[in-house]
């Protein structure tokens, strides 16, 4: 059995709509669980993003996953917790809600596995600051799709980005690479739970960039 506070879904989701460019019109992407002794971590992939949320959470170890408005209907504001099980392809959910108790079975289905961490991160104390500021700018709903960017400069050690009228940039960063690298700009950055984390650190595999602060990861792919 998985344990999850309501209200960590509830935040989970509401990044997981940013990272991976759900709208109104458009489907969720599935959820992964995936609990390891102590540890549980819920995570989405798309082609625009990824993103990963660190949970101290006991519970048998178990990995499964569920569509986005099955874990939008478990999610809450409170911190009563959902007592997830899994029964072959069925996962049955228990909570309680305004003082009633609710069950719900689901069934499970296919999610990407979260993509494999670099070996490599460096610590830089004022890059989530730089990439809200970047995303603000270049990520528009009616801006050109070439424009949706932003790009990390190896060796100038810049974040630039542009949506064709304003330009941001801003140097000083430590990042473990020395070419030039480009990812969507992600509206991720503006969820209240990453903005009030403290620092970040950022590494690279080939084929994403990655974010890591507090429970947060991100994953951005590098655009070729």
């Amino acid at each position: 059995m998985i344990s999850v506070p309501r209200n960590e879904l509830q935040i989970s989701l509401s990044c997981a709509r940013r990272a991976c460019g759900v709208t109104r019109a458009s489907a969720g992407p599935p959820i992964l669980f995936r609990q390891k002794r102590e540890d549980l971590r819920l995570s989405c992939v798309t082609p625009v993003g990824a993103v990963e949320l660190r949970i101290d959470a006991g519970g048998r170890a178990a990995t499964f996953a569920l569509p986005f408005e099955a874990v939008k209907e478990c999610a809450g504001g409170s911190q009563q917790p959902v007592e997830f099980e899994v029964d072959d392809d069925r996962i049955m959910a228990r909570w309680r809600e305004n003082g009633t108790a609710r069950t719900e079975s689901f069934d499970s289905v296919a999610a990407d596995s979260f993509p494999r961490l670099p070996k490599e991160f460096r610590s830089n104390a004022d890059l989530l600051p730089a990439l809200q500021e970047a995303s603000r700018t270049a990520w528009r709903e009616e801006a050109r799709y070439a424009l949706q960017h932003v790009q990390f400069q190896g060796k100038t050690g810049r974040v630039v980005a542009t949506d064709a009228h304003q330009l941001f940039v801003q140097e000083g960063f430590d990042l473990p690479w020395d070419d030039d690298l480009l990812v969507p700009a992600s509206s991720a950055f503006q969820c209240k739970e990453l903005a009030d984390q403290e620092g970040a650190g950022i590494g690279r595999s080939k084929t994403n960039v990655f974010i890591t602060t507090g429970p947060w990861t991100l994953a951005l792919p590098i655009q070729q």
